[in-house]
């Protein structure tokens, strides 16, 4: 076993290290990107959605970012979105030498593919595993795959929730302090955004 971990730890040392931003429309596929990048180079998934204290989300993210499970990169989600937001995170990212490195922005379908993709989300709370009953159902029924622990419905994905963060988030805002790409995703599979989002970052 050690020498597994050891074997990782060496692989995991020749991937490409960046701190990105993946933003976006709820229901556009972030958490999926999110945990792609996450597994294929080693990056710490930062889900910003876990944060008790939203007014404090900055610099606990920049905080996480100095911890040993996010040195070799890190993929954040849930935040920012709106230019406030990319700008308090960027100023806390940057103070503790930090900086992010890229911000993908998914592009949206329509709204009514998108509020049925978020109103039918279940989630494990103690990880944060997201599961799509069309699509991605867990083995189980209502349970996570890993704990055998009950899913729930977050009150962030009811009508109500999705119809606030629809509002509230700001395309031209959040680029005000990045650098980054927007990547459509109407018509395409994962892998066709996995790909454009390749493209982006290296």
């Amino acid at each position: 076993m050690e020498e597994g971990m050891r074997l990782a730890s060496l692989s995991c040392s020749f991937q490409p290290k960046r701190r990105v931003a993946v933003v976006g429309l709820p229901g556009t596929g972030k958490w999926t990107l999110a945990q792609r990048l996450s597994r294929e180079y080693c990056w710490c998934h930062i889900d910003a959605s876990r944060y008790s204290n939203s007014e404090d989300i900055p610099s606990q993210i920049a905080s996480e970012l100095q911890t040993f499970r996010c040195s070799q990169g890190a993929v954040i989600t849930s935040f920012p979105s709106t230019a406030s937001q990319s700008q308090q995170l960027q100023a806390a990212t940057s103070s503790q030498g930090q900086p992010l490195s890229h911000l993908i922005e998914l592009g949206a379908d329509s709204e009514a593919l998108l509020k049925g993709r978020v109103t039918e989300r279940l989630v494990h709370e103690g990880s944060g595993r997201r599961y799509q009953p069309s699509t991605s159902p867990s083995q189980g029924m209502y349970k996570d795959d890993r704990t055998g622990e009950g899913l729930v419905c977050r009150l962030a994905d009811s009508e109500e929730g999705f119809r606030s963060r629809w509002e509230m988030y700001d395309s031209e805002g959040v680029f005000q302090y990045f650098t980054g790409a927007k990547i459509p995703t109407a018509g395409k599979s994962i892998d066709e955004v996995w790909k454009s989002a390749q493209s982006c970052l290296f």
